[in-house]
């Protein structure tokens, strides 16, 4: 039976994880840009000027939406100059963002 080296160890406890954590935070990085290139994409399709953004990790009531979609707040102006505020759902529940399924949840005239 052969003993656990430090190399081994090193391996197992540090490597491994390491490689786990950089490796989820780059598929990360790179869903969220996509994210946000999907949604300017739809702010200049639907002729809004983007104010301000927020993505929602958990988006209260469609949490359950949220395994594979993007969700963001939104605050627009329109081509009238009013501002708008609400959520949308970029991406389906299934393709996730590589669908170029969109759906405004709800665009309201209120404030932020």
């Amino acid at each position: 039976m052969r003993l656990w080296t430090l190399g081994d160890f090193c391996l197992v406890f540090l490597g491994l994880p390491s490689f786990l954590i950089i490796g989820n935070t780059l598929i990360f990085v790179a869903m969220r840009q996509r994210a946000v290139e999907r949604l300017e994409q739809w702010a200049a399709a639907q002729h809004f000027a983007m104010i301000e953004f927020h993505y929602r990790y958990f988006a209260h009531p469609w949490w359950h939406w949220g395994a594979r979609a993007a969700f963001f707040k939104v605050k627009l102006r329109d081509k009238d100059g009013k501002e708008r505020c609400g959520w949308l759902r970029l991406g389906s529940y299934f393709r996730g963002l590589k669908s170029d399924e969109s759906e405004v949840i709800r665009i309201d005239r209120r404030t932020y």
